[in-house]
């Protein structure tokens, strides 16, 4: 798994526990050729596995659209220095 994608994992999961008074734990990490699998330990409700995957599926969304913007600043700023 791509580290990044551990480290977002791994926040998110502490997280979430954290806010919801939950225990999940990574148990372990496996790459395939074109896919990421995560085994994930809890005594949680199921219902909980879903919310966890909304909350990580909303910061990915939240950490990209701060790589566009982040993106867009370097190159007017570029841009800015050549005229």
């Amino acid at each position: 798994m791509k580290l990044w994608l551990q480290t977002l994992l791994r926040k998110e999961i502490e997280r979430y526990n954290e806010f919801d008074n939950t225990d999940f734990e990574i148990i372990e990490i496996a790459e395939e050729i074109e896919a990421e699998f995560c085994k994930i330990k809890t005594t949680a409700d199921e219902s909980h596995i879903f919310k966890l995957r909304f909350g990580l599926a909303r910061y990915e969304e939240e950490l990209s659209q701060k790589e566009v913007k982040s993106y867009l600043l370097k190159s007017m700023m570029k841009f800015m220095k050549k005229s």
